[in-house]
């Protein structure tokens, strides 16, 4: 039996006026099996799942140390933003 999907890309529903809060919704759920790739565009919200002994590789345009982004906490509705590093 295959498991339930683990990775999930997520849009955003509210508005964004409330500091600290978000909503969303789940527009894709998958897995990503061995030897597969998934990319993510610009703004991209997604959460994954990295089972123990996993190994990601992760390739980025940029410096996602030096670039503003988001955290969120979907089952909060909660969304924190990142600064980047100096």
């Amino acid at each position: 039996m295959r498991s339930r999907p683990r990775d999930c890309a997520r849009r955003r529903t509210d508005d964004g006026e409330n500091d600290g809060q978000a909503t969303l919704e789940i527009v894709n759920a998958y897995r990503v099996e061995a030897g597969r790739a998934v990319a993510f565009g610009p703004g991209a919200i997604h959460s994954v799942h990295h089972p123990e002994g996993a190994w990601l590789v992760r390739v980025t345009g940029a410096d996602l140390d030096r670039v503003v982004r988001s955290s969120y906490d979907a089952q909060e509705g909660t969304v924190r933003r990142n600064q980047p590093a100096d």
